[in-house]
């Protein structure tokens, strides 16, 4: 036979028991949850980027486009 304990109660958000208050932890997302359902947070989530140095080293102009008259022959080019 269950032994009475006083106090309010609660629904676990996880396992959907009802559980005593003073049993109940907040979890990292918010989450009101047993004890025993707690839940770790993933260590993706504090990955962070590294940032891309997309610079050049040397950065010259672009020259000028030379264009050829016509007929184009092949001593030309």
């Amino acid at each position: 036979m269950p032994v009475y304990t006083p106090g309010p109660n609660f629904i676990c958000e996880f396992s959907g028991f009802k559980t005593k208050l003073a049993d109940g932890i907040y979890n990292w997302d918010g989450s009101f949850v047993r004890r025993g359902f707690e839940d770790r947070r993933n260590p993706q989530d504090f990955v962070t980027g590294v940032p891309d140095k997309s610079s050049l080293p040397v950065a010259r102009p672009e020259t000028p486009d030379t264009f050829l008259s016509a007929p184009v022959t092949p001593g030309d080019l």
